[in-house]
């Protein structure tokens, strides 16, 4: 079950990586208003959420541990950091999904800008993706750049950009602010659920980790629980109940009686008792 729920995190964060990517060269692709370091913060901030996820744990433990005031402040800053930059994020994805003057404004400056530029081949891309002429209408500011009023024409097309320009702005503001809130709603469940040692977060972790978790768990425990406290007046009247010496006195005295010489008789017999055996023999 651990093992489950934090394989699903690490799944959501990769999905979200790939959603925001996948807008992030579509809006390129289109030419979309909307600034390509917003639609590229929001392709690195489901990394940036991931990697602030994965070393919170071991972050809180030391700051905890510390008595430096800023390492101890060290996580309520990060996450502060990447609430600031979700909000942002959110707020600036937000304003091209809803309708409003300010998008329409966007739009007429992005293929006005494309026009002055003389940008036919990005003016093409839009025309034979979205299958229209020109943006107000067919005639205006088509492609080819030459010939405006000819698009029409040439490639049989009765439709102007500005309407599906518009909603593949939406669309692609809309997904990218979808990733934003994903994000934000993941890093909220991260600091309810996150604890150090929980186990169903720090499962999908690396072995070392663990191993880690475990040395200090071993470390914190107090040596030789459970061994009852003796008297050292009561081993000291033990000691002097005892008819055999203890410590190193036992080992001097029994190194003595060990060493003392002993007498015992001979296995050699002499000439003469040898004699006195034959004579008895005889």
């Amino acid at each position: 079950m651990a093992f489950g729920l934090g394989l699903a995190v690490l799944l959501a964060f990769s999905a979200l990586f790939g959603i925001a990517a996948v807008v992030h060269f579509h809006s390129a692709h289109l030419s979309l208003p909307v600034s390509s370091a917003v639609t590229i913060l929001t392709v690195l901030l489901p990394v940036f959420s991931f990697l602030n996820s994965f070393i919170y744990p071991s972050l809180l433990h030391s700051a905890r541990n510390s008595s430096n005031p800023l390492h101890r402040l060290s996580p309520t800053i990060l996450q502060t950091l990447q609430g600031l930059f979700t909000t942002i994020l959110a707020t600036l994805l937000f304003e091209k999904v809803v309708p409003s003057e300010t998008v329409e404004c966007l739009i007429d400056n992005q293929w006005q800008h494309l026009w002055r530029n003389r940008n036919g081949e990005a003016i093409r891309l839009i025309q034979d993706t979205l299958n229209c002429c020109g943006l107000n209408t067919l005639k205006d500011r088509a492609y080819p750049i030459s010939d405006p009023k000819a698009c029409a024409g040439m490639f049989g097309r009765n439709q102007v950009c500005r309407g599906p320009w518009r909603s593949a702005l939406r669309s692609s503001a809309g997904a990218d602010f979808g990733v934003v809130v994903a994000v934000g709603l993941l890093q909220i469940l991260s600091l309810l659920m996150t604890r150090e040692g929980t186990n169903w977060w720090t499962a999908w972790r690396s072995v070392s980790w663990h191993r880690q978790q475990q040395v200090n768990h071993r470390e914190s425990r107090p040596l030789l629980a459970g061994i009852p406290d003796v008297d050292a007046d009561e081993v000291v009247e033990q000691q002097e109940d005892s008819p055999r010496p203890l410590g190193y006195q036992s080992l001097t005295n029994n190194t003595d009686e060990e060493n003392r010489p002993r007498v015992e008789p001979s296995g050699i017999r002499t000439t003469r008792q040898e004699a006195n055996v034959w004579d008895t023999d005889n």
